[in-house]
């Protein structure tokens, strides 16, 4: 149940987007502990202007239920800059990336919550 928001510039070719997501997911999945089973991961194009310039740039938001914590959002944030840095050229000085541990009864799928 951890769900991964990417908005990136520039956007990712096509022939790009499933490796990346998998990437994704695969770097999640290990940092949290959950399995890549419950992982789902979305990718959207933007434009950014960042410190009032325009260009490359990320922005990641990560929510989930558990598995989230101070030393697992850094080891999240540095595989997930490292990763835009080397596919998409975004340095990681421009990437932003947000957690949300959100509360088990606040999730639903499958016809019911977890909580």
């Amino acid at each position: 149940m951890p769900f991964i928001r990417i908005t990136t510039m520039p956007p990712v070719a096509p022939d790009r987007q499933n490796a990346l997501l998998k990437s994704v997911s695969k770097t999640v999945s290990q940092a949290t502990g959950k399995p890549e089973s419950v992982m789902m991961v979305a990718l959207d194009n933007g434009i950014f202007l960042m410190d009032g310039t325009e260009g490359n740039a990320a922005f990641v938001d990560v929510r989930g239920i558990g598995g989230l914590s101070g030393n697992v959002n850094v080891t999240i944030t540095r595989a997930l800059c490292a990763l835009f840095e080397k596919e998409l050229q975004i340095p990681p000085s421009r990437i932003y990336l947000t957690f949300t541990d959100v509360a088990a009864s606040n999730w639903g799928w499958n016809n019911r919550t977890f909580g």
